[in-house]
């Protein structure tokens, strides 16, 4: 397990003690059961000027050997919450200030001390309820990734669970469509490469024989198209994936596994379905080269031809 102490001042920002559990849980070898994590709530005086999670300490061993992790909080205990009248006993109205001061202290800690484990039991399932959760999350991401058939292709590098994330994200994607700027940051983070979207003039398509005509053929009153090309005045999205390996340029060129992944399964729902997009790929530039060689097998006219 990691220091504590280092963990927590690691953290960049504060965090429920629930989350920090379900994350220790998740991460940490050696932590397998929310019964390992206590919670131990030290009051809501702090919290303004705090985080909730004050420290966390795992020094002890439970009954079947397996480290307990403390984790203080700044939150109210049941002694907190619950009336004052439970805890105080009239009969001390008359006693003198110090001992029934001292009293109040002893009476108070005895009183947190067996609240305890009712407060343990009750973290105990937040926490659980903060796994369950994070676990339907992600499966709910992978149900809706079959579901749109959102499939990463055999060999490719995309994380499943960022396509699992896009799928999640499918609700919010009409606040995404139109705007070049986030999309280009959405499939940046689901393609682990850097994608820029930039509108360019329209793209020429390709116009049908059938409907293809002559000049000879104009009509006064009928509309005609001359050539085999066609502009229909919607500008075009130019689409850059960079930091595309020499190795793997093939997947990206038309017919390829990363091609059809981004123009089959993510654009559609990124883009307005009247705009067309031209992918353009930039290779990372390496130093090639090529070495002759009299020695190597397969030479034609006593050389060979090595690419670097």
């Amino acid at each position: 397990m990691p220091n504590p102490k280092e963990l927590l001042a690691a953290l960049p920002f504060d965090i429920r003690v629930e989350a920090l559990a379900a994350a220790l849980l998740e991460n940490t070898e050696g932590l397998a059961d929310s019964a390992q994590l206590k919670v131990r709530p030290r009051g809501h005086l702090g919290r303004a000027g705090e985080r909730e999670v004050t420290a966390m300490a795992g020094t002890e061993f439970n009954a079947a050997g397996q480290e307990v992790v403390y984790l203080d909080v700044n939150r109210e205990g049941l002694y907190d919450t619950l009336p004052e009248m439970l805890f105080f006993d009239p009969a001390m109205d008359g006693a003198e200030e110090d001992e029934k001061t001292e009293y109040l202290a002893l009476q108070q800690e005895a009183s947190r001390r067996f609240l305890l484990p009712f407060e343990q039991t009750f973290y105990q399932a937040r926490i659980d309820l903060e796994v369950a959760e994070r676990r339907a999350v992600r499966e709910m991401g992978g149900w809706l990734r079959r579901v749109f058939r959102l499939e990463v292709p055999a060999g490719s590098p995309v994380d499943p669970e960022k396509l699992a994330a896009f799928a999640l994200m499918l609700p919010f994607v009409p606040g995404v469509v139109g705007k070049p700027g986030r999309a280009a940051g959405l499939l940046s983070s689901v393609l682990g490469k850097p994608v820029t979207l930039v509108a360019g003039p329209p793209a020429p398509c390709d116009l049908p024989a059938a409907q293809q005509s002559a000049l000879g053929e104009a009509l006064l009153g009928v509309d005609l198209v001359l050539g085999a090309l066609f502009a229909d005045g919607i500008s075009a999205l130019a689409v850059t994936v960079a930091g595309v390996g020499a190795g793997e340029a093939a997947d990206w060129l038309p017919g390829g596994r990363h091609r059809l992944l981004l123009e089959d399964q993510l654009l559609p729902y990124l883009l307005p379905a009247e705009q067309t997009a031209t992918l353009r790929i930039e290779v990372d530039g390496t130093d090639g080269g090529f070495t002759l060689g009299e020695t190597a097998p397969g030479s034609l006219l006593g050389y060979t031809t090595q690419l670097n």
